[in-house]
């Protein structure tokens, strides 16, 4: 196998698995809010001011943060294989690595907090509910600084001066 090649496969294979972890530890810690059932069947939300943007800008950060580091990792590990195509690489990575990272943490946070089938409700019900999460423009976050940063770490790497000969 051509060492591009398994370079560019083993930082897919090991951001998966990072972000998967680190969205399965995302989705059990994502905050809630109080239902309770009211006369009419409905689910009266109490204290949700906060629980959608908090899960949305956590997503963001960790995902961008994650995106930045594998950026790194993979233009200091991969020596051989650096320039445009790892860069893009890198971005797709992230970005993969971020839906994997959603999405483990939505099968998480709704097996913590399951909402109960509408028969079982009783009136007075009381019960913590996650907020789904559709990432929207925070999907943008890891490949963005994921390709900042891989750009980055090469212009600093060009404009760092040569080791004087002796």
């Amino acid at each position: 196998m051509n060492r591009s090649v398994g370079s560019a496969a083993g930082l897919l294979a090991l951001s998966l698995v990072v972000y998967s972890v680190a969205g399965a530890v995302w989705g059990a810690l994502r905050p809630t809010f109080g239902a309770e059932v009211s006369t009419d069947g409905a689910l009266l939300l109490h204290d949700a001011d906060n629980a959608q943007f908090t899960s949305f800008i956590t997503f963001a950060l960790i995902t961008g943060l994650l995106g930045l580091g594998g950026a790194l990792f993979a233009y200091f590990r991969f020596r051989g294989e650096r320039g445009m195509g790892m860069l893009l690489w890198v971005a797709a990575v992230a970005f993969l690595a971020a839906v994997s990272f959603w999405a483990v943490g939505e099968v998480v946070a709704d097996r913590l907090h399951p909402v109960p089938e509408p028969s079982e409700l009783e009136l007075g019900d009381e019960l913590r509910v996650v907020p789904s999460l559709v990432p929207g423009v925070a999907a943008g976050a890891a490949p963005a600084l994921a390709s900042l940063g891989y750009w980055l770490a090469a212009v600093l790497d060009f404009l760092a001066p040569e080791p004087a000969e002796e």
